[in-house]
């Protein structure tokens, strides 16, 4: 080394490293290895790749090079002073990633998020939905879309890494070039940065640093030409948040007997035939094959992450092969491709994200609901909450256990007969998930016992329901029910699922005294359940309760057919 450097040295930040560095006799490799650096960072920095360094890398250049006190605060400006001012200048440039495939079936979602995007009061707006879904995916397209047709600047922030909000700033001030500078600097420096001119921050996956709310709310205050976009599994809960909740792809009822010409051009379909024929080019879409496609994107509820994990599976599986093998959620942990984060490389790493994001007790409530196969009432909820203690958890609390589990879009508000009421679902690959983590912690017993409960005293109601005033109504209901009916009954079954006032006598009344209950279409399966059921009594009460049986179907079959007349 040939002793210290004076000031003197002029240029970029990048140009005076390397003079400094090359004064010194030291290679890039031996730099970066006395400041505890990659040769690659050293390079970046001298070419001018990253212009905008942190505090830290330059001090330890500076303590490597031995600079003295005026040198090392003249490199520490160069870094520094012209930060706003560069960062108006390569806002312009700033390169969204690109996508490697066409975005498919969200035409109307465009339509009318770029309309919001246009309305001057929609500053802020959080696109929701479950992992999977596509929010990132739609949101680059907007942003892209909005940089090249008009002047404004647009930033992409990836935070799916990030798990503390204090880095939250930190991810944002170098995704606008801004270096050094804390979260309560960020708002001016923004503003700043912005310069009168529109600009547009994409924040991706704000769902684990949801407390970085506030710093949102000062970014909008400080630059009124600032417009956010947000993509998340849960709002942010800000004054001024417009919600956008992004569905699955379209998958019409009655899909699978389409002919294959009009089944081609259902979004779900398209974007599954597409991924498959990346894989196998000739891959035809038959009158026979297609209703078993259109069950196929149906069981992996029209999620465009699962219809591309899913699809590449047609290079080894038959069509019919991979149905039968989704529907026992073999697949659902089959690794997907691996240029795609880890938590979206198989469905249950997406669900897990989501899950593992949650307090103890929305995990807890997020098992228990797993228990239920369909649509299911707050009543139902709150019976598989409390499994077999009883009723120690009211409509009240496991309504508000399943509005955090819908706002952290783990949970949907289900279409009803009954307008009065609510219901509510999973999609299930989600609830395939759900109940994998209901077994493992090892309650699902406990919640299906809750649930026999449930159901039993709705067959009473019904049964006395389907032969009053408001008939109508509650086979509206039942039908809604008949899921979680069959699921009870299945659980009666089990040797293990023994509520502690259901006893076998009780378990083949779940059948029995609903026989009114089931529709028409459903009476064979009503008799084969009841079947069942009675078989699992000791043989001294198998005739009697037979007989019992018989006599209330008999005593039911007028009414039954009334109430399941079409």
């Amino acid at each position: 080394m040939n002793g210290p450097m004076r000031v003197g040295v002029t240029g970029s930040f990048g140009a005076q490293l390397k003079a400094l560095r090359e004064t010194a006799g030291f290679t890039q490799e031996e730099l970066a290895t006395i400041a505890g650096l990659s040769v690659h960072a050293v390079s970046a920095l001298e070419r001018g790749e990253r212009r905008r360094p942190h505090v830290e890398t330059v001090r330890a250049l500076c303590a490597a090079l031995d600079l003295p006190g005026p040198t090392c605060d003249a490199l520490l400006a160069s870094a520094r002073a012209p930060a706003d001012a560069n960062a108006v200048e390569e806002l312009s440039t700033v390169a969204l990633p690109l996508a490697l495939t066409a975005l498919l079936g969200r035409d109307t979602d465009m339509q009318t998020l770029r309309q919001w995007l246009a309305d001057p009061a929609a500053r802020l707006i959080t696109l929701l939905g479950p992992g999977g879904v596509g929010k990132t995916r739609l949101a680059l397209e907007l942003a892209r879309g909005i940089g090249d047709e008009s002047a404004t600047r647009v930033a992409f922030v990836r935070l799916a890494t990030i798990r503390d909000p204090q880095l939250a700033a930190c991810a944002i001030a170098e995704a606008l070039g801004l270096a050094d500078i804390s979260a309560s600097d960020l708002p001016s420096r923004v503003r700043v940065a912005c310069a009168g001119r529109p600009m547009l921050i994409v924040l991706d996956n704000l769902e684990q640093v949801v407390d970085a709310a506030p710093l949102v709310a000062d970014l909008l205050t400080s630059a009124t030409t600032l417009r956010l976009l947000v993509t998340s599994r849960a709002p942010l809960r800000v004054r001024g948040e417009r919600e956008y909740a992004l569905g699955p792809l379209a998958l019409e009822a009655g899909s699978e007997t389409m002919s294959p010409a009009d089944l081609a051009r259902v979004p779900a379909v398209r974007l599954f035939l597409e991924r498959v024929r990346d894989v196998q080019p000739d891959f035809p879409l038959t009158p026979a094959n297609g209703p078993i496609v259109a069950a196929i994107c149906r069981r992996l509820d029209a999620l465009p992450l699962a219809l591309e994990l899913a699809a590449p599976w047609l290079k080894m599986l038959t069509a019919e092969d991979l149905l039968r093998r989704l529907e026992e959620d073999v697949l659902l942990s089959m690794v997907g491709p691996r240029d795609l984060p880890a938590r979206q490389q198989t469905m249950n790493a997406t669900v897990a994200w989501s899950y593992h994001l949650l307090t103890q007790d929305e995990q807890r409530a997020f098992r228990r609901l797993g228990a239920l196969p369909g649509r299911f009432s707050i009543e139902a909820a709150a019976a598989v909450l409390d499994g077999h203690e009883g009723a120690s958890t009211g409509s009240d609390d496991a309504l508000q256990a399943a509005a955090r589990l819908i706002d952290k879009s783990l949970l949907l508000r289900a279409d009803t007969s009954v307008a009065s009421q609510p219901l509510y679902q999973m999609l299930e690959t989600v609830r395939a998930y759900a109940a994998l983590a209901l077994t493992t912690a090892g309650e699902r017993d406990d919640a299906m016992e809750g649930l026999v409960r449930h159901c039993t005293g709705e067959a009473s109601l019904a049964a006395e329901g389907l032969v009053g005033p408001q008939q109508a109504r509650w086979l509206e209901r039942v039908r809604d029910d008949l899921d979680n009916y069959r699921c009870a009954l299945g659980g009666s079954l089990s040797a293990t699922v023994r509520p502690k006032r259901q006893t076998s006598r009780g378990r083949c009344g779940l059948s029995g005294s609903s026989a009114v209950t089931w529709p028409k279409a459903a009476r064979g399966t009503r008799r084969l359940w009841t079947c069942r059921l009675c078989r699992r009594l000791p043989n001294r009460e198998r005739s009697s309760e037979r007989l019992s049986c018989a006599t209330r179907r008999r005593n039911s079959g007028s009414r039954a057919r009334v109430s399941t007349a079409p």
